[in-house]
């Protein structure tokens, strides 16, 4: 078939291309075995929509949006580009490959899952300053809801996360995170992440309500020509303990732990902001009696500001960890400048408008 609109189309079962593949599993799960079986079982891929326009090369010029839903995981063709989806056990990747040139705007990939009233969802936050943590399933986000506008605008609140860009005014059930999620029921999870985030952020979402997980890939933002297959996305889908699934994740990603201890510390900072005193770290049950002497002593400033490495408190963090030398301001201002120079003299075309 080829797309002559720009409205949606729900597309009928489709015949694999030539050389292609189909693997529909409208009914396929993925699930436990035992007391959750009833609910994490009934998980399963139920399909993915492409939205892309066809272009020109070498150009900006686009025609209108053409979107495709197949069911399942299964490969599509039309006259204007190729769609190889493939489900190999707990991973599920989607490619293209235009017959024209095209711009991929976006891919979805919707699981559906109907959700347990105490069943809970972790959404992986976009950075440090958003949300991760378990939450209910049937529970929405906040965000900057109630905060008054004049407030956000005076300290560029909504600056901090990702309150700019994504859309907290889904619903009372519409739950969204990045790169990750997990779901979890009685002690049991399954967990669906992103294997492949070379060319853009994961964003996952838990819409309770309606029964689904969907998980979209920002796509390269390029004209792709006929021929240049393009993966688009790449997921892992897998089961067992809260362990098991982080542990199987790294695995399928290619990501293996280091051969060193991790290094846990503690920052004020993050609890108290500039808000601090004696009183306050010992109130703290995460400080130790130790690292409270040391602030009370001096030994923390030594760190910090002195960088002594060997007699200084690391209760500030990684400030002292990253300090290598001293310097003046004089020659730190003077060695930005100098590099700034450098990288303009190497790349005269730069600043050009």
């Amino acid at each position: 078939m080829r797309c002559q609109s720009s409205k949606s189309e729900r597309c009928a079962v489709p015949q694999p291309r030539e050389g292609g593949v189909s693997m529909r599993i409208s009914t396929g799960r993925f699930g436990f075995g035992g007391g959750s079986a009833q609910v994490l079982s009934q998980m399963r891929l139920d399909s993915y929509t492409l939205k892309y326009r066809c272009a020109q090369a070498n150009s900006a010029a686009k025609g209108p949006v053409r979107s495709i839903t197949v069911g399942g995981c299964d490969s599509f063709a039309t006259q204007d580009i190729a769609i190889t989806a493939r489900r190999d056990g707990e991973c599920v990747s989607i490619e293209v490959e235009p017959l024209v040139p095209v711009v991929v705007e976006q891919c979805i990939l919707t699981i559906a899952h109907g959700f347990a009233r105490g069943e809970q969802v972790l959404l992986n936050g976009y950075q440090s300053w958003t949300t991760t943590a378990w939450l209910p399933a049937w529970v929405g986000m906040r965000g900057l809801r109630g905060v008054p506008q004049p407030i956000v605008d005076r300290y560029a609140i909504d600056m901090i996360g990702d309150y700019r860009f994504a859309d907290y005014n889904q619903g009372l059930n519409y739950q969204h995170g990045y790169t990750y999620g997990v779901v979890k029921l009685d002690g049991r999870c399954a967990l669906v992440g992103s294997l492949d985030e070379s060319h853009g952020f994961t964003l996952v979402c838990t819409n309770s309500s309606e029964g689904q997980i969907t998980l979209e890939t920002e796509c390269p933002q390029q004209v792709l020509m006929p021929g240049q297959a393009q993966r688009l996305a790449a997921y892992a889908l897998v089961e067992g303990s809260k362990d098991q699934v982080y542990d199987r994740w790294f695995e399928l990603s290619g990501i293996k732990a280091r051969p060193v201890r991790p290094l846990v510390g503690y920052s004020s900072w993050y609890r108290h902001y500039g808000d601090i005193d004696r009183a306050k770290l010992e109130a703290d049950p995460a400080v130790s009696d130790d690292e409270v002497r040391a602030f009370g002593t001096g030994s923390m400033r030594k760190a910090v500001f002195e960088g002594d490495l060997a007699g200084g408190s690391f209760l500030a963090g990684e400030v002292a960890g990253l300090v290598k030398r001293r310097e003046s301001a004089a020659d730190i201002v003077n060695d930005i400048i100098g590099g700034a120079e450098r990288l303009l003299a190497a790349a005269p075309g730069l600043l050009a408008p």
